[in-house]
């Protein structure tokens, strides 16, 4: 998969629907292609969730100021790793050799990626690479 950037206008309106308060903005710069953003919401008045979906693919996206497991996700998946990706530690969870959920806590903030269909250890690291 190629890895594309984010335009302004996507980022200005992920910006103006999560309140546009800094710290719960923050979002990837960098996407699979063919992703467009499907849905913004705020969850609890506390937990920005961007949804980008392509066909019948989708990640979400969760950010939230704090230190908890924001994901959402209560699967136990048979693998789980921690990896470094910029001095932050990120743990990958998935089944085989697909990462399904990736969460981090980066600058008093807690992050979430949900992958619907999994993905790879590359696009991984480099969707959390382009969150800044």
């Amino acid at each position: 998969m190629e890895i594309r950037r984010l335009s302004d206008k996507q980022q200005e309106h992920v910006h103006k629907s999560t309140g546009g308060s800094s710290g719960t903005t923050t979002q990837p710069g960098k996407l699979p292609a063919g992703y467009k953003i499907d849905s913004t919401s705020v969850i609890v008045k506390k937990i920005a969730q961007i949804i980008y979906s392509e066909v019948n693919n989708e990640i979400t996206y969760r950010v939230s100021k704090g230190s908890e497991d924001i994901s959402g996700d209560n699967t136990s998946y048979d693998n789980s790793e921690v990896i470094k990706v910029n001095d932050t530690q990120v743990l990958l969870k998935g089944n085989n050799s697909s990462i399904n959920l990736v969460t981090w806590i980066k600058n008093g903030c807690s992050y979430s990626l949900s992958f619907s269909m999994g993905s790879d250890k590359t696009i991984v690291v480099s969707i959390v690479e382009g969150i800044k």
